[in-house]
């Protein structure tokens, strides 16, 4: 027969008492919530600074992560307190009980932001650096209200955007940020020539400022364009499409070719 095994019984995990620090940051939050209910700014404005002063060593601790890369200490956890006082401000406790996971993602990025704009050896133009703060400002909203990435679509929608202005921020913030040759893939970029490299910079450069003459065109001089060369229409298709004639058709695409070509020179 074989031997009875005895299991001895696991004792129960007693339940973590919080401490102080936690009871503090507990309590202030609390009062965070009700003031909001009030109708008093100033009291709303003291409540958001005490739970501002309470989850402070918490932002520093994520500004500890960005040291050894160019900015002083001091500087960053200054952008983490900047973080951490909007998270403070956007925080919605019934869609996220836990302050911390949601002042987490915004204090890195205003962090990463700084990163991006004053850190780079290749600036981006001006329109796309707003286009930048736009964009990023409606995704961090859209990720505490659904609690997932949103997509482009979304992103266009919350800032009063395009989905095309979304793409094209994204692509020149790729193109702007720096890679290492010690990263993955980083030996790769590294063995590309000088010459290749302006080509492609100046690829990119051509297309912006073709996406900048073309948004100055009016309404038909764009949807001839479309149907010619993204739907790939005939210049007869395109006249039975406006109802014009095909010579005319042809004109306008000639006019819009030399004008086009006179911005891009």
């Amino acid at each position: 027969m074989a031997a009875l095994v005895q299991f001895r019984p696991v004792p129960a995990r007693r339940p973590a008492v919080p401490d102080a620090q936690s009871i503090e940051r507990r309590d202030c939050l609390a009062r965070l919530i009700a003031a909001r209910d009030g109708n008093d700014d100033a009291a709303l404005r003291r409540c958001e600074s005490a739970v501002v002063e309470r989850f402070r060593p918490y932002a520093d601790r994520i500004a500890r992560r960005f040291r050894g890369r160019g900015v002083d200490d001091d500087d960053l956890r200054q952008l983490a307190r900047l973080g951490l006082c909007k998270a403070v401000r956007r925080w919605h406790p019934e869609l996220d009980p836990a302050l911390t996971h949601f002042a987490s993602p915004t204090i890195e990025g205003e962090i990463k932001r700084y990163f991006r704009d004053h850190c780079r050896p290749i600036r981006m133009p001006r329109s796309l650096q707003e286009d930048l703060a736009l964009h990023q400002a409606a995704e961090a909203e859209l990720v505490q209200c659904l609690g997932l990435i949103p997509t482009e679509s979304d992103v266009a929608a919350a800032a009063g955007s395009s989905v095309e202005r979304v793409r094209r921020q994204r692509v020149a913030a790729r193109m702007c940020q720096p890679v290492t040759a010690d990263a993955d893939g980083g030996a790769a970029v590294a063995r590309i020539g000088c010459e290749r490299a302006t080509r492609e910079m100046n690829r990119v450069v051509e297309q912006l400022d073709l996406g900048a003459a073309i948004r100055e065109l009016s309404a038909r001089d764009r949807r001839v364009l479309a149907l010619r060369f993204v739907a790939e229409m005939s210049q007869s298709e395109i006249a039975e499409r406006l109802g014009v004639s095909q010579m005319q058709v042809s004109r306008i695409l000639r006019a819009l070719m030399i004008r086009l070509r006179a911005v891009m020179t």
